[in-house]
C-alpha cells in the first residue's frame, strides 16, 4: 500500500471573520468616567478604551506612599543612631557599677568604723546617701541600655511594615494599571456597553474587541466534507 496525498477542490459560500475576539471585562466594581471608543472603531495597541474614576485608588496610593516615607525615614534614623546610643548607654551602665561598687567598699568601711566608734554618725549616714545614690544610677544608666536595646526590635518592626506598604502599594500600582482598560493589541471594537457615569460591577462586560487577523468562515456540505 503506498501513501499519497488526495487533493479536492469544492464550492462553498463563506466570509471573512476575525481570528480572535477578547471580552474586555470589569474585574472589580468601577466607575466608568468616559469611553474613548465606538463600535466599529480601529484601535492600535495600547491605546485607552475606557477612563475609569481612580480617585479613590490615588488618594490611597498617596497615603500608603506618606506612610511608606515615614517609616523609612524613622528606620534609617535609628539605624544611623542606634549603634552610638548604644555604645554610649553600654558605657554608662560599666561606669555606675564601678561606681556603685565603690560605693559599696566605701559604705562597708565607714560601718566598720562607725561601730568601732572611730567616726562621727554624720560621716556613716553621709556613706549611706552616697550608697543609695550610686545604686539609683547604676539602676537608670540599666534602665536607659535596656530601652535603647528595645529599639533594635523596633528597627525589625519598621521594615516588616515598610514591606507590607510595599507590597500594598504594588497591588495598588497594578489595579491603577489595569483601570486605563488599554487595548492589548490592534484590531476594532465590535461592541461597547457602557457608558460615562455608569457603575458597574465586578464581571459586568465592558466591550469586544477583534484582533487584526482574519480566517474564512465557510459552509461545506457534508458529502464534501473529507
Amino acid at each position: 500500500v503506498k501513501e499519497s496525498r488526495i487533493t479536492r477542490t469544492v464550492m462553498a459560500n463563506g466570509y471573512f471573520a476575525a481570528a480572535s475576539e477578547k471580552e474586555l471585562v470589569a474585574r472589580d466594581p468601577l466607575v466608568i468616567q468616559e469611553v474613548l471608543v465606538e463600535a466599529g472603531d480601529q484601535v492600535r495597541e495600547g491605546q485607552v478604551l475606557i477612563v475609569i474614576d481612580t480617585a479613590g485608588l490615588e488618594a490611597e496610593r498617596k497615603a500608603a506612599m506618606a506612610e511608606l516615607t515615614a517609616i523609612d525615614t524613622q528606620q534609617a534614623t535609628l539605624e544611623a543612631t542606634l549603634p552610638l546610643q548604644q555604645a554610649q548607654a553600654e558605657s554608662q551602665v560599666v561606669a555606675a557599677e564601678k561606681s556603685l561598687e565603690q560605693a559599696e567598699q566605701e559604705a562597708k568601711a565607714m560601718t566598720e568604723l562607725y561601730e568601732a566608734g572611730a567616726v562621727s554618725e554624720m560621716d556613716w549616714r553621709r556613706a549611706g546617701s552616697s550608697l543609695a545614690a550610686a545604686k539609683a544610677q547604676a539602676q537608670t544608666a540599666k534602665s536607659h541600655l535596656a530601652q535603647i536595646r528595645s529599639q533594635a526590635a523596633l528597627i525589625n518592626q519598621y521594615r516588616e511594615q515598610a514591606k507590607a506598604l510595599s507590597s500594598r502599594l504594588s497591588l495598588l500600582e497594578e489595579k491603577l494599571d489595569y483601570y486605563q482598560m488599554k487595548a492589548t493589541e490592534a484590531g476594532q471594537v465590535v461592541e461597547v456597553y457602557v457608558q460615562a457615569g455608569d457603575v458597574v460591577g465586578a464581571g459586568t462586560p465592558l466591550l469586544i474587541l477583534t484582533g487584526p487577523d482574519l480566517v474564512v468562515k465557510a459552509e461545506v456540505l457534508a458529502q464534501d466534507a473529507p
